[in-house]
């Protein structure tokens, strides 16, 4: 039998995390990850690591995912805090459902990386997806929490003309899904 879930409350006690330290990233961190870590990644999923553009990404494939579907995904964590590694369990979940192949993208965090960091990488991992000849139609973002920020800053800022490329496949994002839950 497994070890109940431990609340964030529950981990900042067992790591000894004094209130002055919670603004600390450096701190915090370790923590969010053991706390999103408790959620197992299903077993018959597989993740390689990807380069979208010069961004690192975590490619989520289960057995059901067609060649034809991708979804690219942005974790949440407030900009400062997360990964693909600590969403891996939801990247895998949503590769089944979707019946896709998952891209899970490693986005700069902020404080180290400031404003537009995160956005900048978001775009250049949608670039990276069109740049490996996958079709702008056959790309769908998936934002979780803050992440959503990001997939809805993408669709914008693709949409866009850019001044060097007349490409409308650029300009073109055909699905998106903007997840936040709350919790008491």
């Amino acid at each position: 039998m497994s070890e109940p879930k431990k609340t964030f409350q529950e981990l900042l006690e067992k790591h000894n995390v004094a209130p002055e330290s919670l603004g600390d990233m450096t701190v915090l961190r370790p923590v969010y990850e053991e706390f999103m870590l408790q959620t197992p990644v299903p077993s018959d999923v597989s993740f390689v690591e990807a380069d979208l553009g010069g961004v690192l990404a975590l490619e989520a494939s289960a057995p059901e995912a067609t060649a034809d579907a991708t979804v690219l995904f942005f974790h949440g964590g407030v900009f400062a805090m997360g990964s693909p590694r600590s969403s891996a369990n939801l990247a895998g979940l949503l590769s089944r459902q979707a019946r896709a192949k998952v891209f899970s993208v490693e986005y700069r965090l902020a404080p180290e990386n400031p404003h537009p960091a995160a956005p900048d990488d978001a775009l250049r991992s949608y670039r990276g997806l069109l740049e490996k000849g996958i079709s702008h139609e056959r790309i769908a973002l998936f934002g979780e929490s803050a992440g959503g920020a990001l997939a809805l800053g993408t669709m914008v800022a693709a949409r866009r003309p850019m001044r060097w490329r007349r490409n409308t496949a650029w300009n073109s994002i055909e699905c998106s899904f903007l997840w936040r839950y709350w919790s008491s």
